[in-house]
């Protein structure tokens, strides 16, 4: 008798030379960013290129920064803390995002030599477009789909290694766009809070909703792809529960973009000048890889300077304070300031 054939696994298919659509059922934002770059990293190069590559997720809420950004310059840190919404830094450039089950995560992978940053997304617009019957979205300059109105709808990133690229991007369906604007307004710490840093900044947009529901999304955006790679294109679907998120790599992955020493040791050097008005004093924070590194008081009270003096003491005889609101307050001995400067830095 003829022997089964063994079950395709999924890094099989990741590896087959043929297009693919994978779409994760899982809504766990540091497992599907994981997933996406595992998809990123085993997609097979050839001439010709034909292993082209749609993933599609969608994240529980969590608040997703690029590359080579500062979460405490980007996003409201407070207010994360307080709603327990996790950070994440993305191995992508590009600016913040939030993501929440009302938006749908898409990426595109194919190879360096075909990079184009406006190629995906003139496909989306077409197929949006031709679904509604109607021109209802368009493509910016920067490559961002927005509304006719120019509200943003999708904001792009893109990572070129290894001789492939993909460009992925996040598009408000039905997202809570209060809670949204919130976790990245940073008005009203302004007037107490001054940075310098190298860091790349977001640039603010206003957005909409596209009002689609998740699933008629993917389905166009899967038949767009087909239309271009062939109808018969396999759509690999992968559990939470099944062997595609059990695999080591991925959660080895997961881990690394979970770990504290990626997600703010990753942040470029930059210094933190708080004010405060009651007191009348000043404290700058020189912060690198994510642990205090320079502490510097200025006021003209000598009881208040004399609270930050064991701060400033472990700071400059190297021990490593990592610069987390709750362990730079414990350093200080003035209850109301240490509670305010705990609270300025992120709310712990």
């Amino acid at each position: 008798p003829q022997q089964p054939q063994p079950k395709e696994s999924l890094l099989d298919k990741i590896k087959s030379n043929t297009p693919k659509i994978f779409i994760s059922n899982s809504t766990n934002p540091f497992m599907n960013l994981a997933l996406e770059d595992y998809i990123f990293q085993h997609t097979p190069i050839s001439k010709p290129f034909t292993a082209q590559r749609l993933i599609f997720y969608t994240n529980s809420p969590c608040v997703v920064i690029g590359k080579n950004q500062n979460p405490w310059r980007e996003t409201n840190f407070p207010l994360l803390n307080s709603l327990q919404i996790p950070l994440l830094r993305r191995r992508s450039g590009g600016g913040t995002v939030v993501h929440d089950l009302g938006n749908v995560n898409y990426s595109y992978i194919t190879t360096r030599d075909m990079f184009s940053r406006s190629y995906f997304g003139k496909l989306i617009v077409d197929v949006i477009n031709e679904s509604m019957g109607l021109d209802k979205i368009k493509q910016n300059e920067r490559g961002d789909i927005v509304t006719m109105n120019n509200d943003k709808l999708s904001g792009s990133a893109f990572k070129i290694s290894r001789g492939k690229s993909y460009h992925h991007g996040t598009m408000l369906l039905n997202s809570n766009l209060d809670v949204l604007k919130k976790l990245l307004n940073k008005k009203e710490r302004e007037n107490v809070m001054e940075f310098e840093c190298n860091a790349v900044d977001s640039v603010s947009s206003p957005v909409s909703n596209l009002g689609l529901e998740n699933e008629k999304f993917i389905e166009l955006v899967q038949d767009g792809f087909k239309k271009v790679y062939g109808s018969d294109v396999e759509v690999v679907e992968i559990n939470d529960d099944d062997e595609g998120f059990n695999n080591n790599e991925i959660a080895n992955i997961g881990k690394e973009l979970h770990d504290w020493k990626w997600r703010f040791g990753g942040t470029p050097p930059f210094e933190m000048r708080l004010h405060n008005e009651e007191f009348n004093i000043d404290v700058s924070f020189k912060v690198e890889k994510g642990y205090a590194k320079k502490i510097d008081v200025i006021t003209s009270d000598d009881d208040l300077k004399k609270s930050f003096q064991y701060l400033v003491q472990v700071v400059e005889d190297g021990e490593p304070v990592k610069f987390k609101g709750s362990d730079i307050a414990g350093f200080i001995l003035h209850d109301e300031l240490s509670e305010w400067i705990g609270n300025q830095i992120d709310g712990t």
